[in-house]
């Protein structure tokens, strides 16, 4: 995608507001990590941002949520489907909530490499 998602200065904002307690705290993990090209899932850090963004073409889930990466957009896997649904993430980004989340890298060598993540959410 080559697109940064947030600027910088809007991820310091959101970070504010965060520390204001403007944001509702989660943790979750990354499902599907498997099925993205290692090359993307390999070059994810501990403590990079990540944006939780619906993904609208799904045919086998209509919650699905994408796990991306702030800086270029690439998809690094999902949330699971039912803390999706559960917590109709979906609905309430497309109702103007904004998700942004830091990643935690989980597992041992590169078939093993996973995702936690602690998730804020902010409401419009």
């Amino acid at each position: 995608m080559d697109k940064q998602i947030f600027s910088e200065e809007k991820l310091r904002s959101l970070a504010v507001s965060a520390k204001q307690g403007a944001a509702k705290e989660f943790y979750t993990k990354v499902n599907g990590t498997s099925f993205v090209d290692r090359f993307i899932v390999e070059s994810v850090g501990d403590n990079e941002i990540v944006v939780l963004v619906p993904d609208l073409d799904n045919e086998f889930d209509e919650n699905a949520v994408k796990v991306v990466r702030n800086v270029d957009g690439e998809k690094i896997g999902y949330v699971p489907a039912q803390t999706a649904k559960d917590m109709k993430i979906k609905e309430n980004i497309l109702n103007g909530d904004t998700y942004l989340a830091k990643v935690e890298v989980t597992g041992k060598g590169k078939e093993n490499r996973g995702f936690n993540l602690k998730v804020l959410r902010f409401t419009k």
